[in-house]
Formats: C-alpha cells, structure tokens, sequence
C-alpha cells in the first residue's frame, strides 16, 4: 500500500499519520477558514508538481500525488446549477481518444451504482434537491478514477445521512483508492470505517 498524504506535526513527539491507498481516513479541523485553506492547498494549481509540501494547523503536509489524481465531493456540489445533468457529467469528458467512450463509461457508472435513476438527465440541477446534486458530483469523480475521493463536510449536512452508501460504492468499485473525510464540526457516522483520524 502506497502512501499517499503525510501528515507531520509540528511537535516531534506526536504521531505522524498518513493517508494509505485502501483506507478511509480523517481529517478533522476547528474552523471553515482552515477546512477551506486545507483544500485550496491541496488542490491548487490544478497542475502542480508530483509532490507539494504544504503548512496546514499543527502539521506540516507532504503530497505525495499529483493534483488531477484527488478527487473532491464538497458539501456544496461542484456542479453547475443552470446546466443539465447530462451536461454536468460532461464537463469531466477526457480529450483524446478516451473521448469515444465516455460516454459508455457514464451509463456502466450508472449501472453499477445505480444513481440518478429517476431523473431526466436533461433537467436543469437548479431543480434537484441537494442531496442528487452531490450524486451528480460523486458521479463526476468516479468517471474520473482518482487515487484519493476526498468528501469535504458532506456527512455534517441535514440529509448527509441520505449519501452513506456513496464511499461503499467507490470502495467496493475501487479497493485500493483511498477515501477521506473532511470533517468541521461532530463525529462521523461509524458507517464509514473511518481507521484514522489527524486533527488539524
């Protein structure tokens, strides 16, 4: 199992923790402005180098990954609100040649985990309930296969509990990528699995 993200703390006498190919993980912070500037770290630029080093809390982070191969499902969904829902999905389309089966890759998506089976793929997401614009957006990340899905704050939303088979699906469709859960205020549902947790 490859590490993917470290986590070194300040004080040499705690326990260093990192984030494993395989395993769900934590990271749990006091404030949103830390959630927010752990993430734009993390993430920006889009096409950083391999490996980063950045300063987040209490810890020094080392990305051992580069940027395109993380995956974010936010609690306010990376989607388009005037768009459909066929056309969010397609703002994750691969150029190239990938492109002539993307769109194979969609419907066995959808096949296999059996979201948005009730919805238009043409409506507009401005009309969905939160809860499948977040599907739309896990949707979004699956077709992309990263090596780590990062989940920011859903599972402290009201209807949370209604996404709790979304980490199962992408760990039973991919074992050896790891899951992590960015986590402001309360504890995760123990349905989750989560194994580690660092605290900001």
């Amino acid at each position: 199992m490859y590490t993917l993200i470290d986590f070194i703390p300040d004080d040499a006498d705690a326990q260093q923790i990192s984030i494993v190919q395989g395993r769900a993980s934590a990271i749990a912070c006091a404030r949103r402005a830390e959630c927010s500037a752990f993430i734009d770290h993390l993430l920006l630029p889009a096409d950083a180098a391999m490996e980063a080093e950045f300063h987040a809390g209490r810890h020094r982070v080392r990305r051992h990954l580069p940027v395109r191969a993380i995956g974010l499902v936010s609690r306010k969904p990376t989607v388009l609100a005037h768009l459909s829902v066929r056309e969010n999905i397609g703002l994750v389309e691969p150029r190239g040649a990938a492109r002539r089966h993307f769109w194979q890759a969609v419907d066995a998506a959808l096949d296999e985990t059996g979201l948005l089976a009730d919805i238009d793929p043409e409506t507009e997401v401005a009309s969905l309930e939160w809860h499948t614009q977040v599907e739309i957006n896990f949707l979004q990340m699956w077709l992309r296969q990263p090596e780590c899905l990062l989940f920011d704050r859903v599972f402290e939303h009201d209807d949370g509990d209604a996404l709790l088979h979304l980490p199962s699906l992408f760990r039973a469709r991919f074992p050896l990528r790891a899951v992590c859960y960015l986590q402001q205020r309360g504890a995760l549902p123990a349905a989750l699995g989560v194994t580690d947790t660092v605290h900001l």
